[in-house]
Formats: C-alpha cells, structure tokens, sequence
C-alpha cells in the first residue's frame, strides 16, 4: 500500500493517509508520428512521437509497480482503425516486454476517435460492475497525434468517478500553424478532464516528457486539484 505523508504544525505528528492499490488502463497511441528536420543545427535527426511513449509508459509501468506491487495494469493498444484491450493483471515486467514488442503504423490521416478508446474501457471494464473503493479505476492515456485530435463530446460523461490522465507527445512544430494546431489539441483534451486529473504536453524526445511522467505516479487521494495542466 502506498501512503502518504502531510506534515502538521509545530508539535504535530505527520498524517499518514492510505494510497488503494489501483487498476490503472495504460491507453498507447501506437501510430507514429515522425518528422526528420530538413538540415539545419539538428540535420536529419528524426523525431518519434511512439519511441517518447513506449519510454514513458515503460517508466510508468516500472515505477508504479515498485511504490506498490498490488497494482494492477491492462495496456489498451490503438492504431490504425483498431483498439485492443488486455487483461488486468500486476505483472508489471510482463507489459514492458509487450511494450518494448510493439510496433507502430504511420499516422492516419483519419485518427481512431477517442471515443472508441474509452468506450472499449467502459464496455471491458465498468459496464457490468459496481465501483469498488478499494482498487479505483485510473486511465492514463499515452497521446502521440501532432496532426489531428478527435475526442467528441461528452466522451467521458460515464466516467465521473474514472479519473483520467493524460500526457500528449508531440512532434516539433515547424510553422505558427503547427503550432496553434498542437495547442488546439491540448485545450480539446484538457477541457474533458476533472479538476484532479492531470493533462501534460510535451515535445518527442524531450527529458521533460519523462518528468511529466514521473507526476503521473501521483495517487489521486493526495492530489490538489486545478493545478495539474502542464504544456511545453
């Protein structure tokens, strides 16, 4: 179990509060979205929007299961037009080989809804059962689309008590369009999530991608809420 410290005032002991195992549904954009710089101070490097999320769930997935050996994880695996979804289980080293084994397609013009991803969730998952308060339910979506974002409205309306996070990769940005569609993307996947989730953007190949990563492991019970947007 993990726990929690809050320190007290003078002469206070610290508050220990108790952090449920959680079952957490890892969602892996597997399409991915290079760009080769065109010559210049960084000529012919390529960046690999998929490389920078296989990196990050993998940390996630080995440093979530060490603060707590109870959690259990399924790896929910979309690209092209399909979505897969696994088995729950706490074998955290079992998924990284599966991660490390996984392959990418190219980025479609015509992305996967959004929608689909959590409605397989919610058939997989919630459709049939009650909410257990002693292993909460945690989506953590891995986001690789530098072009096109396609979340829908109200897609999380049956999620109220799902928390929901989300770390958006995204490929450098070589014009002010680019740019402003990559913002658009992070607004349009911010503005679905609750007060207490966390939503972070970061550039592929970036340390900063890992650090995001890292808040990530923050267990929901000892979260502030409205302070967990982050864009790079």
């Amino acid at each position: 179990m993990e726990v929690a410290e809050t320190l007290g005032g003078r002469g206070q002991y610290p508050m220990i509060r108790p952090c449920h195992a959680e079952r957490i549904v890892l969602c892996i954009d597997a399409c991915d979205d290079r760009l080769r710089y065109p010559g210049g101070p960084q000529g012919g490097k390529q960046f690999s929007t998929f490389g920078t999320i296989k990196k990050c769930a993998e940390a996630f997935l080995h440093n979530k299961s060490a603060m707590n050996p109870d959690h259990h994880f399924s790896l929910l695996t979309f690209k092209g037009n399909t979505c897969y979804m696994g088995p729950f289980n706490n074998k955290a080293h079992e998924l990284v080989r599966q991660l490390q084994a996984m392959t990418p397609n190219a980025s479609p013009d015509h992305p996967v809804p959004l929608s689909r991803v959590f409605d397989l969730v919610y058939d997989k998952v919630l459709k049939n059962e009650e909410e257990d308060e002693h292993m909460p339910l945690r989506i953590v979506l891995f986001y690789g689309r530098s072009g096109m974002c396609v979340m829908g409205e109200n897609v999380l309306s049956r999620f109220k008590n799902v928390l929901v996070d989300i770390l958006y990769i995204h490929r450098p940005v070589l014009s002010a369009k680019e740019n402003k569609r990559v913002i658009s993307n992070f607004s349009e996947l911010q503005s679905c999530l609750s007060e207490k989730s966390f939503c972070f953007a970061s550039l592929c190949e970036s340390l900063l991608a890992l650090q995001y990563t890292m808040n990530l492991l923050m267990h929901p019970n000892i979260r502030v809420p409205n302070v967990n947007a982050r864009t790079e």
